[in-house]
């Protein structure tokens, strides 16, 4: 800008010069004036300090306008317009402008934009060698996750055959006193690590036989809904303190058990619920009797329609309701007194674990 300034203000740059080196250097100008000044107070300048003080001022400043008066004519005589240079300078104005609306609205923005395209033209301009090193870095990641994901496998693998071990048990202490239990671990290969999670490689399938002899299968094709209801009920038994679970649900536990089975259920629901609360539907009196809190679920028909209605029992009424599941009603002296008896023995039981 300061060039181009200069050169479409040439004409009034060489008149101003002009004319402020006449008035310096001319015959009349300030340099010549000063010169005379000096001469004739320099004839006086010894008669009186102050015409001293006088003739010293004025020679200060004929160094001063004389070194003006040159610094004018050497501007001046440096004065020319080159139209190469300035049909230059036009150009280098116009880059600027263009480079500001695409890249940036001031010298800084613009400067920050070259250094990003430096760099990006340097990656490109290596990129096989970049390809490379990033594949070296890839491969070396795929094998610190393939070694960690193996890892991972022969951890679960050796919890996985105690987990099933103890599961056994407990089915076998629910009635299913010939169940088999395993968890296939699918295979997997350094190919499948992309497929890597949180955690690892791993799919699992849980293999489930209910009968001697029969074969495993996948245990969602096989186990009817009263094995089910056990199986969850012997998984929840070994998971109750870790799976963070806070309520259990199970519906119709019961199916196709009685007598030692179910008083058996029972005891494993309130060592769960020590630390989990269990909502279970039942209608058994063994399992009933083990309640903290017993609803019983009716359904009545009121003006044509059929309502389900929920209802809490108290001391008495609980004791009733599990007579009736033993087979008696509210004035069955034999069944009320099994009821009692069943439920002092819940009682005790829930103590005992409790301490």
């Amino acid at each position: 800008l300061s060039k181009r300034n200069k050169f479409n203000n040439m004409e009034k740059i060489i008149r101003a010069f002009n004319e402020a080196q006449e008035m310096f250097a001319g015959e009349s100008g300030i340099v010549e004036g000063l010169r005379q000044a000096r001469r004739s107070i320099s004839a006086i300048a010894h008669i009186d300090s102050a015409y001293e003080e006088i003739f010293d001022r004025i020679e200060s400043l004929s160094i001063d306008v004389t070194d003006v008066a040159e610094s004018i004519s050497d501007l001046s005589n440096g004065l020319y317009f080159d139209e190469e240079e300035a049909n230059y300078t036009e150009s280098r104005l116009d880059a600027i402008r263009a480079l500001k609306n695409k890249y940036g609205a001031n010298k800084e923005e613009i400067d920050r934009y070259l250094e990003e395209i430096e760099k990006e033209y340097a990656l490109l301009s290596d990129c096989d060698g970049q390809f490379m090193a990033l594949t070296s870095r890839l491969n070396d990641t795929d094998e610190k996750i393939y070694a960690v994901c193996q890892k991972m496998t022969t951890i679960r693998k050796s919890a996985a055959q105690a987990f099933c071990d103890h599961v056994v048990e407990e089915l076998k202490s629910l009635n299913i006193g010939k169940a088999s239990f395993e968890i296939e671990f699918k295979p997997y290969t350094r190919e499948d690590v992309a497929k890597a999670g949180n955690g690892g490689l791993d799919e699992i399938c849980f293999m489930f036989s209910a009968n001697a002899g029969e074969p495993l299968k996948p245990l969602g094709k096989i186990i009817s809904g009263g094995e089910m209801s056990r199986f969850m009920l012997a998984i929840k038994t070994r998971l109750s303190d870790v799976n963070g679970i806070s309520t259990y649900v199970f519906d119709e536990i019961d199916a196709g058990i009685s007598g030692k089975t179910a008083k058996v259920v029972g005891e494993k629901f309130a060592r769960i619920s020590k630390n989990t609360q269990i909502i279970a539907v039942s209608h058994l009196a063994q399992i009933a009797a083990m309640s903290d809190c017993e609803y019983l679920i009716e359904k009545k028909e009121l003006n044509g329609k059929t309502l389900t209605n929920v209802s809490e029992l108290d001391t008495d009424a609980k004791r009733k309701e599990i007579a009736r599941l033993l087979g008696g009603d509210e004035n069955d002296a034999f069944a009320i007194k099994h009821a009692e008896e069943l439920i002092k023995q819940a009682n005790e039981y829930k103590s005992g674990i409790a301490d």
